[in-house]
């Protein structure tokens, strides 16, 4: 069975990208089993050090309620410095606080095998990363929209999803946009999501993910689909090759403006 197979557990191909994709969330019950292969808690310190030794731009935050917690953060890298990173240590660093590894993927062979099967499958630029909340507390994230696909696999534990209908139809640029007004609206749904699921999640969806007592999991596994804007930009990176296209229009203050635009226009025709 291939990776997205058993992702879809009981949903097939068809269903799913007829009735699901870029439309409505889903909870995969049982979809993450095949996943828990790649990734496990287990390997948790080791990732967190590999990432903390890359020094790249922000490998790693220690996050509560959308606040970056410095301090928590800090006491991660010494602990690793000391060699004493263990799942306890990382558990009592983080208290109420969620870890976060963007790119999980450059540290861990398992997530880099995963993610290079779902390539094959999807054929899209795609992002992995990892989420662990020890204890209760805020979700780690505030209230927020992806602008690409996502499904959240629960590899260990649950937690709690509240998803709202996007504000913005398939959003593809960096606009701000205020959701907090949203929680006091009932959301599209509110599930708990266990380890062993996957809740999809079609781009532009409003979504708050809160810890439960269990500790908890999951990875985030973001496909970057192409889209009809994507084939403009080709269009214009190719316009772009073109000297005549490259030409500024003629300074039209001459009194023939409409025949030098028009002999411009028939000039890159």
């Amino acid at each position: 069975m291939h990776l997205l197979d058993s992702m879809l557990a009981q949903s097939s191909r068809a269903d799913f990208f007829a009735e699901s994709w870029e439309r409505a969330p889903l909870v995969l019950r049982g979809g993450a089993a095949e996943l828990a292969r790649y990734v496990t808690l287990e390997q948790l310190p080791a990732m967190v050090k590999a990432a903390l030794v890359a020094k790249r731009l922000r490998p790693i935050s220690v996050s509560e309620n959308g606040r970056m917690c410095y301090r928590r953060l800090g006491a991660l890298e010494a602990a690793a410095e000391r060699d004493e990173l263990t799942i306890e240590a990382i558990n009592t660093i983080c208290g109420p606080a969620t870890l976060v590894v963007n790119a999980v993927h450059l540290y861990d062979n398992g997530a880099d095998r995963m993610l290079r099967a779902l390539f094959n499958e999807f054929a899209e630029r795609m992002t992995l990363n990892l989420y662990y909340s020890p204890n209760p507390g805020q979700p780690g994230l505030g209230m927020h929209y992806d602008r690409w696909e996502i499904f959240a696999a629960h590899l260990r534990g649950a937690k709690r999803w509240q998803i709202w209908a996007p504000t913005i139809q398939y959003p593809v640029d960096d606009r701000t946009e205020d959701g907090a007004g949203l929680v006091d609206t009932p959301p599209q749904l509110d599930t708990v999501v266990e380890g062993g699921d996957i809740l999809y999640l079609p781009r532009g969806s409003w979504h708050l993910a809160e810890p439960t007592p269990e500790p908890s999991l999951h990875l985030t596994i973001g496909v970057h689909a192409k889209k009809g804007v994507d084939v403009a930009h080709w269009l214009l990176a190719e316009a772009s090759q073109q000297a005549a296209l490259r030409r500024n229009f003629p300074h039209t203050q001459t009194g023939d403006e409409a025949g030098q635009l028009a002999g411009a226009t028939e000039a890159i025709a």
